[in-house]
C-alpha cells in the first residue's frame, strides 16, 4: 500500500542489464570509473532491464532471497 501510494514500480524476476547516471554532472569521474556509486550527483538514472528500460529520479536495487513473500 505505501509503495503504491508512493508510485513505486517494483519488479521481480528482473535482471539488471546496465545502470547509468543520466543528468547533472554524469560524466566520467576521472578515476576511470562511471558507475552509480560514483554519481551522486547525477539527477536522474536509466536502468536497462530484462524486463525494458527505466528512467527514474532514485533508484533501489534489492537482492536475494523474499522477505516480503506477499510480493511475489
Amino acid at each position: 500500500a505505501e509503495c503504491d501510494a508512493a508510485g513505486v514500480d517494483v519488479r521481480t524476476s528482473c535482471s539488471v542489464e546496465s545502470v547509468a547516471a543520466i543528468g547533472g554532472d554524469a560524466g566520467n569521474d576521472g578515476r576511470g570509473a562511471n558507475d552509480v556509486a560514483a554519481r551522486a550527483d547525477a539527477s536522474r538514472f536509466r536502468i536497462a532491464t530484462s524486463q525494458g528500460a527505466v528512467e527514474a529520479e532514485s533508484l533501489v536495487v534489492a537482492t536475494g532471497g523474499l522477505s516480503i513473500p506477499s510480493m511475489g
